[in-house]
């Protein structure tokens, strides 16, 4: 990574926005050079003013409510999803277990 690379991860590095690799990534590149120490931590201090001045809105009463709502839903939804995987590996490993020990015997 050079630091023109870096620079295109700032913003989304000081948001916390980007993968566990590109992190490490800048992580070091933020330790071997002082350029990119110095450019992050004023794009931090922009950041931070812009999260600061930018007008806090309320959300409508009825949009929250909805957005709520789906949320509930899919999280349901989910849930059956991730129980009948579930079922299924274990109806797998029942089925096809015992194939698999008589193969590796």
């Amino acid at each position: 990574m050079d630091c023109r690379d870096a620079e295109e991860l700032f913003v989304p590095y000081l948001l916390g926005t980007i993968d566990e690799r590109e992190r490490r990534l800048m992580d070091s590149r933020l330790e071997s050079c002082g350029a990119c120490s110095v450019a992050l931590h004023s794009d931090d201090q922009t950041v931070a003013s812009f999260a600061f001045e930018l007008p806090q809105l309320e959300v409508p009463c009825e949009v929250s409510r909805k957005l709520f709502k789906r949320v509930e839903r899919y999280g349901r939804l989910a849930s059956r999803i991730i129980m009948q995987a579930e079922a299924f590996g274990r109806g797998f490993s029942q089925a096809f277990m015992p194939h698999v020990a008589k193969a590796l015997a």
